[in-house]
């Protein structure tokens, strides 16, 4: 049985929901089928791949794959808009490689303009402008959304020039799923309202505040030293006093 009955047969027995998230690539090879074990072939197969290129399918595959990578923080646990059912969810999206690398493969894969979206309204924030932050080259794309209950589901996604939409990583899904996630809860509080900055980075402030507590603990373990040190000076000083 060929590959493509095969696929055909997988994709058909996936939910509904899932269909559209898979995606298969044909690549179109001369002369016979090697045989599975056949080593010496490789590279002729790998050289008739790189020259027919991804193609549209195949980009649209890696445009998946980055969008990925990506993933949604809360920032703080989503305040309920004042006279409405609906809360506010703000936080960050970041990126689990570099800012730097991820910027580059989007834009080599695809270089219209792309900006966000939740359930297909745009929230007027850019994919690729601004988005990695000198300081430690991080990818941070603050947001802020209404989502009209806690428990119905989200769909925040990169939107091409063209309309297409591709969801960020852990989206859809409510924003229950994030609370438990962050391990947050309703009960723990909410910050003031409005919109997350690129200028506050939570992995930063980690990094510092593990820093500091790092600094503290050196300068702990140094004073301890200059005590035990003194301390002993002090009783050979003594002990040289009394003979």
């Amino acid at each position: 049985m060929d590959g493509k009955t095969l696929w055909d047969r997988f994709r058909n027995q996936a939910a509904a929901a899932d269909q559209d998230a898979l995606s298969r690539l044909d690549i179109c090879l001369a002369g016979p089928e090697p045989r599975l074990d056949a080593a010496h072939a490789m590279d002729d197969l790998i050289r008739q791949t790189v020259e027919q290129g991804v193609g549209s399918q195949g980009r649209q595959c890696l445009l998946r794959l980055l969008a990925q990578s990506l993933f949604f923080e809360l920032v703080s646990v989503p305040e309920r808009e004042t006279g409405t059912p609906s809360y506010w969810c703000v936080g960050t999206i970041r990126c689990r490689v570099s800012g730097e690398v991820f910027l580059s493969a989007i834009q080599r894969v695809d270089a219209c303009q792309m900006d966000y979206v939740v359930g297909g309204k745009p929230l007027g924030i850019s994919v690729t402008d601004g988005a990695t932050r000198a300081r430690c080259g991080r990818y941070c794309a603050p947001v802020r959304f209404r989502a009209r209950r806690l428990s119905d589901t989200v769909s925040l996604s990169l939107r091409l020039d063209d309309g297409r939409q591709v969801p960020v990583g852990g989206f859809p899904n409510p924003m229950d799923w994030f609370l438990h996630r962050q391990g947050l809860s309703l009960a723990d509080g909410v910050t003031e309202p409005g919109a997350a900055s690129r200028d506050k980075c939570v992995a930063c402030e980690r990094r510092l505040a593990l820093r500091r507590g790092l600094r503290v603990t050196r300068l702990k373990a140094r004073r301890m030293v200059q005590i035990a040190h003194a301390t002993a000076c002090a009783a050979e000083e003594a002990q040289v006093t009394y003979e």
